[in-house]
């Protein structure tokens, strides 16, 4: 009876936290890119699936440029070295 209520609460809580994430990427670009790189995932599982050589072709070598194109696209965003946030206090 007790493990059945732990695995309740493990829901429960596991649930909150997405909820609470997903809020907080709603007000923000970053639900924009998620669903992009969710899809293009999904093109990835398929093109793998399928064995279709050249989308593999493209997307491997697409998957080195996400992570730079990744931080030239929230560079406004991302803190600064050295600048201070005393705006804040």
């Amino acid at each position: 009876m007790l493990l059945w209520l732990l695995d309740i609460f493990d829901v429960l809580l596991l649930a909150f936290i997405i909820y609470q994430v997903l809020l907080i990427f709603q007000r923000t670009r970053v639900t924009q890119v998620l669903r992009g790189l969710l899809l293009f995932a999904l093109f990835i599982l398929i093109a793998h699936y399928f064995e279709l050589r050249a989308s593999r072709f493209i997307f491997d070598n697409l998957i080195i440029i996400i992570p730079i194109a990744l931080l030239i696209i929230f560079q406004h965003q991302a803190p600064r070295p050295g600048r201070c946030e005393a705006r804040y206090r």
